[in-house]
């Protein structure tokens, strides 16, 4: 999260005000420098941003292990290449970027 001076209680609110929608194009920087990472569709993009952004180290090891979230990998982006048009969101954790396909 970019402030850290955010009250807990506000944290919700302020990452659901950043979430912003996206293509492959726009994301693939993120991509090449490693700080991409991709939320399952049947989990809560904001649920998994709260997560990080509070530093939940259980909740986020649970979603690593159980594919929930995960590293955006080079198949995602050979995938995400051939289908330019593919729509996302994403929001930005400092220093990661979260993205879910919509």
């Amino acid at each position: 999260m970019s402030d850290a001076n955010v009250p807990e209680d506000e944290v919700r609110a302020k990452l659901k005000s950043e979430v912003l929608p996206a293509r492959w194009p726009e994301l693939r920087y993120q991509f090449a420098r490693g700080a991409l990472f991709f939320v399952r569709a049947t989990e809560d993009l904001l649920d998994v941003a709260e997560a990080i952004a509070k530093d939940q180290r259980a909740r986020i090891e649970e979603l690593l292990e159980n594919g929930g979230l995960r590293r955006a990998t080079d198949d995602d982006a050979r995938a995400l290449e051939a289908a330019p048009d593919a729509r996302l969101q994403f929001v930005i954790v400092q220093p990661w970027v979260v993205a879910q396909i919509l």
